[in-house]
């Protein structure tokens, strides 16, 4: 009922059931539209008739019954995740500018626990997100007549996920989980033992930021613009690049030499080089180069004993100015949000523009780093959004620098995925 109310202009005159009310009372309110309860087609027959005096839905009077539904279950505190530092950071930086992010670790460091949290670090919703969000779940049914949701949602998927789940259609053609986390966050757990051809259909959505489906009965196209965020581990036992002492046993990681009793190191790694390029192989390079930043997460990092103690309501404050920088640049763009819709520096120099000197290290640094055109694209977009999250006006050397290391450019494993 939310879905097609929200359709209807403000010229209009609605009749709607009388445990509908609550839909349309919101969606009255917000649009100006006038809407009038029935409790029968007999009653519909009169009001339309002049016979009874329409009873007109009323927001102030039924807003206490509205049942706010939560998509995202219990989400965790930044603070809550111990260490993490460097994945803490890049996911704040994704959040901000709405980039992809690819979480690599072994089982156990907490990647679903930060892929969770990231819902809370988005910004509230704005009113005319809340109206794109309840259009997709009453579409897929999914919402009672008295509940609206007012938060960002939060999916999971795994690859037990089918494709017909994952992007919808049926006899219906409703929409799947990828519209499903529209304005939210969509997590792909270990996508790379997801279906090939599975993965190979997210590269359009991911694009066009939606979702069209086709079928005899007809077409539909669903919005999907979401911050994806995907988790795998570094390989088939999960401890690739981790090492042993085999007398204290602690574990680090790119060590030659135990710091402590300075025993000669274990790699913990049971992989072979041919099934360690098979399991990073899954992932097709086109793909790849839709994750702008990709993040170790393991406890035995060196550097996630970094700090980066700030709750999740101080960081989506941050988030949220940055978000509102974006606003301002874009206000007179099509379909252009936040940095990570640019889709090339043709249309970046449209609203922004680099000084020579940040030019010249741009250049400089990929050709370094020997990145691809679209990497090195990628590369200026998060360095943007680096400084819009540090509220600096234009993009500086060390913004470029930050985002090297937050994309994982300057790790030899982050690269080749």
């Amino acid at each position: 009922m939310f879905g097609m109310l929200s359709s209807i202009s403000k010229d209009f005159t609605v009749i709607v059931p009388d445990q509908s009310n609550i839909h349309a009372a919101l969606v009255a309110k917000a649009r100006g539209l006038t809407a009038y309860k029935a409790n029968n087609l007999d009653e519909v027959w009169k009001i339309i008739l002049g016979e009874v005096q329409p009873r007109t839905v009323n927001y102030n009077a039924v807003k206490s019954q509205i049942k706010r539904k939560e998509v995202a279950s219990y989400v965790p505190d930044l603070q809550a995740i111990n260490g993490a530092a460097r994945a803490k950071e890049a996911m704040s930086i994704a959040v901000a500018g709405g980039h992809n992010i690819l979480l690599v670790g072994p089982p156990g460091q907490g990647k679903s626990m930060l892929s969770s949290a990231a819902t809370k670090m988005l910004p509230d919703l704005t009113s005319g997100e809340v109206f794109e969000i309840n259009k997709i779940y009453s579409a897929k049914g999914l919402l009672q007549e008295n509940e609206v949701i007012t938060s960002r949602p939060y999916i999971e998927v795994s690859h037990a996920t089918t494709e017909a789940a994952l992007f919808g259609g049926g006899a219906h053609l409703l929409p799947g989980e990828i519209s499903l986390a529209h304005r939210g966050v969509l997590l792909f757990d270990e996508i790379n033992l997801f279906k090939k051809d599975i993965i190979e259909n997210l590269r359009t959505p991911l694009e066009q930021r939606k979702s069209i489906i086709q079928r005899v009965a007809g077409r539909v196209e669903y919005p999907c613009s979401f911050v994806m965020i995907a988790t795998m581990n570094p390989c088939k036992c999960g401890w690739f690049n981790h090492f042993q002492c085999p007398k204290c046993g602690i574990i680090v990681i790119s060590k030659n030499q135990c710091e402590k009793c300075w025993s000669e190191l274990v790699h913990k790694c049971t992989c072979s080089k041919t099934a360690l390029k098979s399991y990073k192989d899954k992932l097709s390079n086109p793909l790849k180069d839709r994750i702008d930043l990709k993040v170790l997460l393991s406890s035995h990092d060196s550097g996630s004993r970094q700090k980066f103690d700030f709750s999740t309501s101080t960081i989506q404050k941050r988030i949220a100015a940055a978000r509102e920088i974006q606003a301002e640049r874009y206000k007179n763009a099509n379909n252009i949000y936040c940095n990570a819709d640019i889709k090339d520096d043709h249309q970046y120099q449209q609203y922004d523009s680099l000084d020579t000197d940040v030019k010249v290290y741009l250049n400089t640094i990929s050709r370094k780093l020997d990145i691809t055109p679209r990497q090195k694209m990628r590369l200026q977009l998060i360095s943007r959004t680096v400084a819009d999250f540090l509220q600096s006006k234009k993009v500086r050397k060390e913004d470029v620098h930050k985002a090297i290391f937050l994309m994982g450019l300057d790790n030899e494993y982050c690269r080749q995925l």
